[in-house]
C-alpha cells in the first residue's frame, strides 16, 4: 500500500492515520518505526553531479573511506555513484558523474566544501557542480526491541550498513521467514495468520 501514512504499529497490525486499521503479522525493517532508538548519528549526504572526463576512469574506484582527522578533508565517505552502478552511468551523457559525500554535520559552505572534497579525494579536476543537493538523516544504530512488539529486521534490529544488512539476511532475516511461515502453516484457516 503505497502512500499510507502509518500513525503506529505493533505485533498484531498497523494503524493508519484516519483510523484504518489492518490486523496481521508485522515485521519491521525501518528503525524508530517499533522501537526505542537507544542509541543514533546523524549524517549529512551531499549528492553532487559533475562534468570530469578525468573520474571516467573512476581513480578512486567505488568509493573511498576517509580517516578521521585527515587534514583538508571534511567528508567522511565517498562513492563514486555512477562508477558504482553502471545503470546509472549509462543514463549520463559522455564525461558526467554522480558521487556521494558524507558528513557528520553540515559545512558552513556545502557546495564549496563538496568541491574541495572531491578534487581533494579523487585528485581530478573539477570545475564546477552541474547538480547539487543536501540530505540529513538519523540513522538508528541500536534499538530496544519492547515485548509485543513487532518482529525487527535490518536497521531496526540494531544491524547497520548495507553490507551487514545482506549478510544478516542468511541468518535472522530467513530464520524470521521460516518462523512466520512455520506460524503461519500452524494458524487455523480464517485466523489472524491464517
Amino acid at each position: 500500500m503505497l502512500g499510507a501514512h502509518v500513525e503506529s504499529v505493533d505485533a498484531a497490525g498497523v494503524q493508519l492515520r484516519g483510523g484504518e486499521r489492518i490486523a496481521g503479522r508485522v515485521v519491521v525493517a525501518a528503525p524508530g518505526v517499533a522501537t526505542a532508538a537507544v542509541r543514533t548519528r546523524t549524517i549529512v549526504v551531499a549528492i553532487a553531479v559533475v562534468d570530469a572526463p578525468d573520474l571516467d576512469h573512476a581513480p578512486r574506484g567505488t568509493g573511498a573511506l576517509v580517516e578521521v582527522g585527515v587534514e583538508g578533508i571534511a567528508a567522511r565517505a565517498f562513492t563514486h555513484s555512477s562508477a558504482k552502478w553502471p545503470w546509472l552511468a549509462n543514463d549520463l551523457p559522455a564525461g558526467r558523474h554522480v558521487v556521494r559525500l558524507s558528513y557528520d554535520g553540515m559545512p558552513d559552505d556545502p557546495e564549496k566544501t563538496v568541491l574541495a572534497d572531491l578534487r581533494a579525494i579523487t585528485g581530478v579536476r573539477i570545475d564546477g557542480l552541474v547538480g547539487f543537493d543536501v540530505r540529513t538523516w538519523t540513522r538508528t544504530l541500536e534499538s530496544q526491541p519492547v515485548a509485543g512488539e513487532p518482529d525487527a529486521v535490518g536497521e531496526a534490529a540494531s544491524i547497520t550498513g548495507l553490507a551487514s544488512i545482506v549478510g544478516n539476511a542468511r541468518d535472522t532475516a530467513r530464520a524470521l521467514a521460516e518462523r512466520i511461515t512455520t506460524d503461519g502453516r500452524a494458524a487455523r484457516p480464517g485466523g489472524a495468520e491464517g
